[in-house]
């Protein structure tokens, strides 16, 4: 592949994106209202379902690949999950629009991560000692828990765009480092960091439209698509690595509630990350945290490609940190003087 042309397609998505989000942002202005609730962290109402205009210039950006570049074209798991990703934004959408069903949601969620597994390259992906059919087991289900963990931590202002922009720019830094990974999953995931961070024109705090499911379980179907194939090009601890501080803060909150006695699929303000704008800290504050703390994920995920087991433990070590200083109030995301649920519900 020219080297020139990842670099344009970057730059294309970027422009387009950022200008595709302003004219959905007024689109969608009295349109499909986010109503304040229990669960919310903004008092106003705000319209979502702004994913709309970022996710589909990603996939366009996608299909050229496919059909425009030999590397891509040649790989039937790479039309599979454009066919996934085109299906969960388009039942994402209709769900921003008039909620659908849990189980219609689920259910073209777990058709299109099997149709990409079904035509996935031959091989394990975990492990060389693992059986097949084990091993896509265990993907899959892993697969599923990301895009719905991503949705769940999409509750304030910034912090999922900023998590995928941070995510796909860590791709592409291990595929810098790693020479057995090369540019194949990189190309893509510098397309999906570009129509993120061009959402958040219109998303960082104060946001002025939400992405909506169209924008994070998209987002989330996309990126732990990548991710895999990072962890199957022989780098899964790096693939590991990158999401951890929204896999930490969303898998203890599901355990925490369900140690509880509390129902899991009940809507909740129990995430690190909502607890500390409850207190009163900026939703800037806290988005930018997660994305300082990415960015040393990104660092040491690079490091991973030479010592894994060390990387790995320092990963979790600088996420669960933030995680429990988000959770617990330690500086700097103490309560702040005044704050309430209430009152941090204004700043979005």
């Amino acid at each position: 592949m020219d080297s020139i042309i990842p670099i344009l397609a970057t730059v294309m998505v970027l422009l387009a994106a950022g200008v595709t989000s302003g004219l959905a942002r007024k689109s969608l202005q009295n349109r499909v209202p986010d109503q304040p609730n229990a669960r919310s962290s903004h008092r106003n109402p705000v319209p979502r379902g702004g994913g709309i205009g970022f996710i589909p210039v990603v996939l366009v950006a996608l299909i050229l690949l496919a059909v425009l570049v030999p590397e891509y074209a040649i790989l039937p798991a790479f039309a599979a999950g454009i066919v996934g990703a085109i299906a969960v934004a388009a039942v994402s959408f209709a769900d921003d629009l008039r909620p659908l069903s849990g189980r219609v949601r689920f259910a073209v969620q777990a058709a299109a991560v099997a149709l990409v597994l079904v035509f996935w390259p031959g091989g394990t992906i975990l492990g060389p000692d693992i059986p097949v059919v084990l091993d896509r087991l265990v993907v899959g289900f892993a697969w599923l828990w990301f895009i719905n963990l991503f949705n769940f931590m999409d509750g304030i202002d910034g912090i999922a765009a900023s998590e995928a922009g941070v995510i796909s720019a860590g791709i592409v830094a291990v595929a810098v480092g790693g020479s057995a990974l090369t540019i194949l999953p990189a190309v893509p995931a510098a397309i999906v960091g570009a129509g993120a961070i061009a959402f958040l024109t219109v998303n960082w705090p104060p946001a002025k439209v939400f992405m909506g499911d169209i924008g994070s379980i998209t987002l989330g179907f996309l990126l732990g698509w990548l991710l895999l194939a990072v962890a199957d090009a022989g780098y899964l601890a790096a693939a590991a690595i990158l999401p951890l501080v929204f896999v930490l803060d969303a898998t203890a909150t599901l355990v925490l509630r369900i140690l509880r006695g509390e129902r899991p699929g009940e809507a909740h303000r129990d995430h690190a990350y909502q607890l500390a704008v409850d207190r009163g800290v900026p939703h800037a504050v806290v988005t930018s945290a997660v994305i300082v703390t990415g960015l040393g994920l990104i660092a040491i995920a690079v490091w991973s490609i030479a010592a894994p087991l060390p990387a790995i433990v320092a990963g979790a070590t600088l996420s669960a940190g933030l995680v429990l200083a988000l959770r617990f109030g330690l500086p700097p995301f103490q309560r702040r003087a005044g704050a309430g649920g209430e009152t941090a519900r204004r700043s979005r």
